[in-house]
């Protein structure tokens, strides 16, 4: 049997980065500016193993992500503001496309972003710029990627 899951906008909440994976990201080395988690994040859809996972992200004026990788696809649509990646500034309507362990960064416009992310599954992991070169192979040369041993779990979000 089919599933359809409604989530109306009054029923989700803006909030912060959780705590306790924050720590456990900064015991893996990992360091966020203070811009970064300012950021604010809202969940439409969960995800699982098997189901999609949508959430929407606010990030204030000139905010810089610093370098990271993930484990699954993703897609990144921009609703309000720019996202500034490399010499692009994406507007609302635009979208890009991330292949998994494809490392990348970007900027928040002057007036601030405001996106909406697809994965197809949750678990998508979060992968520091350091650790991404770290597992680098030989034959990898310019283009990193994480180690194919690498899981979800071993790489928390």
């Amino acid at each position: 049997m089919g599933t359809v899951r409604v989530v109306e906008d009054a029923e989700i909440v803006w909030h912060g980065g959780d705590p306790e994976m924050i720590e456990k990201m900064r015991a893996r080395g990992i360091e966020f500016t203070p811009e970064e988690l300012a950021g604010r994040t809202r969940e439409h859809h969960l995800g699982s193993d098997t189901a999609p996972e949508l959430f929407e992200v606010r990030f204030q004026p000139d905010t810089v992500v610093n370098s990271h990788a993930h484990l699954r696809n993703e897609i990144i649509f921009v609703v309000e503001g720019a996202l500034i990646l490399g010499s692009r500034v994406l507007t609302p309507g635009s979208s890009v496309y991330i292949a998994a362990n494809t490392l990348y960064s970007f900027r928040a416009g002057p007036e601030g972003v405001r996106f909406v992310n697809f994965r197809p599954t949750a678990g998508a992991g979060y992968v520091s710029k350091e650790e991404f070169m770290a597992n680098r192979t030989p034959r990898d040369g310019a283009s990193a990627r994480t180690s194919a041993s690498t899981t979800a779990s071993s790489i928390p979000a």
